[in-house]
């Protein structure tokens, strides 16, 4: 158990983003504290305010609070109120936040094929040598790789935290044009060709994986995507298509889309305006490969979600390549994309900057020892202490 007092989370729900603290002994359930006056903070603000007793915490967790926060040993505490608000909302972004599906708004993406049908991976385009891209990737790696004593599991004080600083963040520089819409378009690209191998084998997830579908092309035909696919995507597509007979069978209905991604003449086939969509209800529907997110069934909110939480987590280029695509996305409103510009002019060195400008500003100012990074990463599955047994175990 820690010795002294310290600041504790009394009630925590991380969907909501919502918590109540104190300044106290590790004693949770000591009722002679319970009228010690304790903060309460919830998203979007985070802004503790002071509530008048510990007892409301225990009355949220009769609703969809859960009572206090305990790693593998003991009682998380935190050498400061600001720390312990960073953790929450931390915890919050990664959770997803919100009820709807995945933790947020839009619907869920498209299921995996079962494993007996689902053929083999297709091999994804490279990226090339995009510096920025290298320079994501080499950031999550210093955060994977430090030894700054974050990873003691036996510390009798409080958890201990570092400034984001001490990682060697990216910054917003400039993109290369070229560099930018490489990067962008081959995460549509990939994206694309998830769709693809995902086509639903029965009619009753059709208008769900649809919807997704036609969400994602909106965004494609916007951003003026399509020239490139044709010299990086046409084999691993047309080989997920001639193995997916439904799929032929959908494309066959539909002869505008195959003509549209491999040919100038058909890139005039937009759909609905993309600034006409809520961004981050379409994030929702669009899956992640699993050879990418490394689990199966993530959308590219929820991918999103835990790299802006526990940027930490992220292990390749793809991956990268993805957050930022996500990222241009939602900071894409105002940014004009001039039809016939594709692959080498201005505005996609705007669009990838402008991701990667909103990206920086969103990552966390702190990072904690391994014990608690591993919980915010695995914010979906807190759930209600097992105290007692924690408490008789220290």
């Amino acid at each position: 158990m820690v010795e002294g007092v310290w600041w504790y989370i009394d009630a925590l729900d991380t969907t909501a983003g919502s918590a109540f603290a104190s300044y106290r002994n590790a004693d949770l359930m000591d009722v002679e504290e319970l009228s010690e006056p304790a903060y309460y903070l919830q998203a979007p603000f985070f802004r503790p305010e002071p509530v008048a007793s510990r007892a409301l915490a225990f009355a949220a967790t009769r609703a969809e609070h859960q009572l206090g926060l305990f790693d593998a040993k003991q009682e998380v505490a935190f050498a400061s109120l600001e720390d312990l608000t960073e953790f929450v909302r931390r915890a919050y972004v990664a959770s997803g936040g919100g009820d709807g599906a995945g933790g947020g708004g839009g619907g869920p993406t498209p299921p995996n094929p079962p494993d007996d049908e689902d053929g083999p991976s297709p091999e994804l385009p490279d990226l090339g040598s995009s510096e920025q891209i290298q320079r994501m990737l080499g950031f999550s790696v210093r955060i994977q790789n430090s030894d700054d004593g974050r990873r003691s599991i036996e510390r009798e004080g409080p958890t201990q935290a570092w400034p984001i600083a001490n990682f060697q963040p990216y910054g917003p520089e400039q993109l290369e044009a070229r560099d930018g819409y490489r990067a962008l378009s081959v995460a549509a690209g990939v994206l694309l060709l998830e769709f693809f191998r995902r086509f639903p084998r029965g009619p009753d997830r059709l208008r769900d994986w649809e919807e997704g579908y036609w969400r994602l092309n909106s965004f494609l035909s916007y951003f003026d995507f399509y020239g490139e696919f044709s010299d990086a995507f046409s084999d691993p597509v047309n080989k997920t298509i001639a193995q997916h007979g439904p799929l032929q069978r959908w494309l066959k209905d539909h002869p505008y889309e195959e003509r549209r991604w491999w040919s100038h003449e058909y890139r005039w086939l937009a759909y609905a305006p993309q600034r006409n969509l809520d961004v981050l209800d379409s994030l929702s529907l669009w899956p992640v490969p699993e050879s990418i997110a490394q689990k199966r069934d993530v959308s590219v909110r929820d991918y999103l979600a835990t790299y802006l939480a526990s940027p930490g987590t992220l292990k390749n280029t793809h991956g990268a390549a993805i957050i930022l695509f996500a990222s241009a996305c939602i900071a894409s409103q105002g940014i004009a994309i001039p039809w016939g510009a594709y692959s080498a002019s201005e505005p996609y060195a705007r669009l990838s900057t402008a991701g990667l400008r909103w990206l920086v500003r969103q990552l966390p100012s702190t990072i904690f020892e391994d014990r608690l990074e591993k919980l915010i990463e695995d914010a979906r599955e807190l759930r209600v202490a097992e105290f007692k047994e924690t408490v008789d175990a220290s």
